[in-house]
This record gives structure tokens, C-alpha cells and sequence, in this order.
């Protein structure tokens, strides 16, 4: 990787965690600078403002979800529900970060970072999903008349709740086993016998 995209890349990553830790309002280009150790004309050079950064971030942090997403898709050793606990524990690590108050703040202020996040939410999220679930009923692992579209939504918004900070901190387990058991409570009903032979029967 060339050294400028790799101070670039670096820049991102810091970002990403100021702002979902703290949320876009309150964290400064000075901040970010000083975190990064660089001096601000270097970071006004790659990002002209804290808007430009907030929105190649949320483009850097999506295109590196969905290139660990492919992979796992792309798995020929693991089962569709197997697939789908890899992705929603990958889509969780990401989501347990994020403070809702950055959410509902780009939402009233920045719309366009809020619709790419959007966008993002129903590319990746949920079109993976729905393709896992109707992988799944081929393979004979979920029930062929299962509503793949509604459990797909109830899926991601049970992701969305227990995956935040104040709700983990409740739990006594990690983030694994927490949406394996997740993943297995929603589909019980969908699986077929073939499907809760699966591991995550050993979990619940």
C-alpha cells in the first residue's frame, strides 16, 4: 500500500473512533490531528473539513465490512447459519462502537452522511442477510416458507439494541456467544432439524 494511502487509511481509522465513541459534534480537526500525531495542514491536505472526513470514513469503514463479509460468503466450509452469526458478529463489532447520539445528530445535521450510513445499512446488512437466509433454504437448513424479508428486519434491530455499549455491559458474556445465541433465539422457529444441529445449539 502506498504510504500516502496508508497515513490516510490511518487517519480514518482514528476518526472512526473518535466519532462513535464521542459523536461528530464534539470532536475537533485539532483532535484528530494531535491523535494521529500529524500536524492540521496534513490533515486539511487529505480531508478539506470534518465533514469531508466524517463521510470517506463512513465509505472506508463500509468498503472494509464488506470486503470481510465476501469473504465469509465465500466460505465453502462453513453452513449458511453458521455464515450468518461470522456476519452479524462482524456488523456488531462495528455497531457496539457507535454512540446512538452520533447517529441521531447526523441525521438532524449532516443527511448525507446519515443516508450513506442508510445506504449502507440496507447494501450490506440486509441484502447479505436475505441472501444467507435464502441460501439456507436451499441447503435445507431454514424452513422454505420462512418470510426471509421480516426476520431479516428483526434480526438487525435486535443486532442494533444488544450490541450497544449499555446493554453488553449487562450481559455476562462476550460478543461471540451473544449472537450466536442471538442468531439461534430469532431463527429457532426457521430452523429445520438439519439447521439446529448446528453449533450454536451448544451455546444456548
Amino acid at each position: 500500500m502506498p504510504l500516502e494511502d496508508s497515513k490516510k487509511n490511518r487517519i480514518m481509522e482514528y476518526a472512526f473512533q473518535k466519532f462513535a465513541s464521542m459523536g461528530t459534534l464534539h470532536v475537533t480537526m485539532e483532535e484528530i490531528s494531535r491523535g494521529v500525531g500529524i500536524g492540521k495542514g496534513t490533515l486539511y491536505k487529505y480531508f478539506p473539513s470534518k465533514e469531508s472526513l466524517l463521510l470517506e470514513t463512513i465509505n472506508y469503514i463500509s468498503s472494509r465490512m464488506e470486503k470481510v463479509i465476501e469473504k465469509v460468503l465465500e466460505d465453502g466450509t462453513l453452513n449458511p447459519v453458521e455464515k450468518l452469526s461470522v456476519v452479524l458478529k462482524t456488523i456488531g463489532e462495528r455497531l457496539s462502537k457507535i454512540n446512538p447520539s452520533m447517529l441521531a445528530y447526523m441525521e438532524r445535521s449532516i443527511p448525507e452522511a446519515f443516508e450513506k450510513i442508510e445506504a449502507i445499512r440496507q447494501r450490506i446488512i440486509l441484502t447479505n442477510i436475505i441472501k444467507l437466509f435464502e441460501e439456507g433454504k436451499k441447503s435445507g437448513h431454514f424452513e422454505p416458507d420462512m418470510d426471509t424479508y421480516l426476520v431479516a428486519h428483526i434480526i438487525i434491530g435486535a443486532a442494533n439494541h444488544v450490541t450497544e455499549a449499555r446493554v453488553l455491559s449487562t450481559l455476562d458474556y462476550g460478543l461471540e456467544k451473544l449472537i450466536g445465541n442471538l442468531v439461534f433465539t430469532i431463527l429457532r422457529g426457521c430452523l429445520t432439524e438439519e439447521g439446529r444441529k448446528t453449533v450454536f445449539k451448544k451455546d444456548i
